[in-house]
């Protein structure tokens, strides 16, 4: 790159990312929240099944029963999103196919 044209922006058209590393740095934490559905019925799941087992040991058997399937939906719903999230998934490679090769002319200059 010269003085006087501006720097090329990287193509969006899923392109090797060269800019960031391929594993994680230390400190660092993957920024994924594709789960967080799944795991919030899971846990509806698991509050509603103690809420059944509280109200059957009170002998409250019609909020038991709601609670009941309230639980069971949690944590079949739940447990279905997580397996569909999780399906779609690529490990990560852990050494890049082609070697990065840096410019040793530095960064940019604006």
């Amino acid at each position: 790159m010269t003085r006087g044209q501006a720097s090329e922006i990287p193509p969006l058209d899923g392109a090797a990312d060269i800019s960031r590393a391929t594993q994680l740095q230390q400190g660092a934490v993957p920024a994924d929240n594709k789960n967080w559905a799944g795991f919030a019925l899971v846990l509806f799941g698991v509050l509603a099944t103690a809420s059944a087992f509280i109200a059957l040991w009170l002998d409250h058997s019609r909020l038991g029963l709601v609670a009941t399937i309230a639980a069971a939906v949690g944590l079949l719903g739940g447990t279905v999103v997580l397996a569909l999230e999780h399906r779609g998934r690529t490990t990560v490679a852990t050494e890049p196919d082609e070697p990065i090769v840096w410019s040793s002319a530095g960064p940019p200059r604006y």
